[in-house]
């Protein structure tokens, strides 16, 4: 009978080796001149003289395993069948799955948001090694892992550092423009959740509230203007983070008043609410 080994392209068999040293039976080259020694268990069997000294192989399950049993190994898989194969239509179905797990994760992963499209990527990655496994265990089929897994943790940096570069640009563009009438969280948020914010032409309830300073003329008389430019600055550095904190935005900023809005550009249904806890804070 005609036996095909699958042979890699520099002429070696992938051994798929049955277990750990002394997975097959020892026995003592003395036992065969022996006339007193029970031979029976060794009928019908192949026997492989040689010595356990000397050379030790690594393999998966260990690196103390001998020559002799790798021969044995060999011999295994050449006559019944389970060597590892690892031919070009092995190579063509791992190049394939790559291909495809690039295409899918480039398409899905900047539809999503980071933290989704890190799970989506570990969920691709344990389908890749569950797979590996399968291949390996049921089909004695070599399945490189590693260039899959590659790509996939490839895949997920290249989108996640092209989402943050791109939205850190439209949020410091946000800043330079807006960040004197609303909060770095607020434009963060606008940045990473445009959803929020309002169409063009929409119609929304939203609050508008107005902080002043009173007597403001009064203090205009009393104070030089290096004591009221001061005490303006720390009027603005007082209220500001407390208007901030509830996503308002500033429509005005006068002299003595700060006029802003609640609830737009920011959506949010507790905008009266947001607006009271601002005049009590």
């Amino acid at each position: 009978e005609k036996k095909e080994i699958p042979l890699s392209k520099n002429g070696r068999m992938l051994l798929n080796v049955a277990g750990p040293a002394g997975t097959y039976q020892y026995r003592s080259i003395a036992d065969l001149f022996d006339d007193d020694a029970d031979l029976t268990d060794l009928r019908g069997v192949i026997l492989i003289i040689g010595s356990l000294q000397g050379d030790k192989v690594e393999t998966p399950f260990g690196s103390d395993v001998p020559v002799i049993e790798v021969w044995a190994n060999a011999m295994d898989n050449a006559l019944y069948g389970k060597p590892i194969s690892d031919t070009a239509s092995s190579k063509a179905a791992t190049t394939g799955i790559v291909l495809i797990i690039a295409l899918l994760l480039g398409l899905i992963l900047p539809r999503v948001r980071i933290l989704p499209s890190l799970g989506i990527a570990l969920l691709v990655a344990i389908a890749v090694i569950v797979d590996g496994y399968i291949f390996f265990a049921y089909a004695n089929r070599w399945f490189a892992m590693v260039t899959p897994l590659l790509v996939i943790l490839f895949v997920w940096i290249a989108v996640t550092e092209y989402r943050y570069a791109t939205e850190e640009r439209v949020r410091k563009k946000f800043l330079m423009r807006y960040g004197s009438y609303m909060g770095r969280k607020t434009i963060t948020a606008l940045v990473t959740k445009p959803a929020r914010l309002p169409s063009k032409g929409e119609k929304r309830m939203m609050t508008a509230m107005t902080v002043g300073i009173r007597k403001f003329e009064y203090m205009c008389s009393e104070l030089d203007a290096a004591n009221l430019i001061a005490f303006m600055k720390g009027f603005y550095r007082e209220v500001k983070p407390v208007l901030y904190g509830e996503d308002a935005y500033v429509v005005m900023a006068g002299n003595d008043k700060l006029v802003c809005t609640l609830g737009a550009p920011m959506l949010h249904s507790d905008h009266a609410l947001r607006a009271c806890r601002a005049m009590l804070g």
